[in-house]
């Protein structure tokens, strides 16, 4: 039963959160200043609460490169898609 019970209120909650419509309220640029600053404002607190442990600001270092590296890939490949030729660059 504690099973059942465990699945019916994480169903319970996703049902909420989608009925809540804080995902579709948001656009992408919201979302990719949210995640960033999240993960950084947990890497700080769990530096604090542990004592600034290097081993644990390690794994998060690598977290927070892989992210940074996979939005510098994105905007480039934005760059690129949206790129429409020299006469729609402003030279202000």
């Amino acid at each position: 039963m504690p099973i059942a019970s465990t699945l019916s209120g994480r169903v319970a909650w996703a049902k909420t959160l989608y009925e809540s419509k804080l995902l579709a309220e948001h656009d992408l640029a919201w979302w990719l200043l949210v995640i960033p600053g999240g993960l950084l404002v947990i890497h700080f607190l769990v530096n604090i609460i542990l004592n600034f442990n290097l081993g644990v600001s390690k794994v998060f270092n690598r977290l927070e490169s892989i992210l940074v590296g996979f939005m510098l890939i994105l905007y480039a490949w934005m760059l690129v898609m949206c790129y429409k030729g020299v006469g729609n660059i402003p030279f202000d």
